[in-house]
């Protein structure tokens, strides 16, 4: 019988779920935190964007003003219709023009990274390779790998 965990929803705390035996998840982590401008980034965004970061990293906050001018997408490797329409730049003026559609965009984003994310474990788990995969979605400093 499948087991359910509801309101657990970083992607950390997934990984760690997995590995207790937790089947399915449900949470508003990935639209809350869209909706107040964080994106969730896999760990190559912090390998160049912030190498020498010493903790667990997540998401970035698209509202910060270094992304003012950013003509990136926040993920230059993810396919979402946000990914592929709308710059780091317009999204931040989105979120300091206090539009909604903002919110809306991101939460889009970590939705689709979301399901990226359980397809990656699901396969993962059939490899035996949960470790590798957790290291490329979680930017993780070397010393504290799993």
């Amino acid at each position: 019988r499948p087991i359910h965990l509801l309101g657990i929803g970083g992607v950390t705390d997934i990984f760690h779920g997995v590995r207790y035996g937790i089947d399915t998840f449900d949470c508003v982590h990935p639209t809350r935190l869209g909706r107040h401008g964080g994106a969730l980034v896999m760990a190559h965004y912090w390998e160049q964007e912030d190498p020498d970061a010493r903790h667990f990293r997540e998401h970035v906050h698209i509202p910060k003003a270094r992304f003012r001018l950013d003509t990136r997408p926040i993920d230059e490797t993810c396919g979402c219709y946000t990914c592929r329409n709308f710059s780091r730049g317009y999204l931040h003026h989105l979120f300091k023009a206090k539009e909604a559609l903002g919110g809306t965009l991101v939460a889009i984003h970590n939705v689709y990274y979301m399901n990226r994310l359980m397809g990656a474990i699901r396969e993962a788990i059939r490899n035996g390779t949960l470790d590798e995969e957790q290291r490329k979605w979680v930017y993780m400093p070397v010393d504290e790998s799993p």
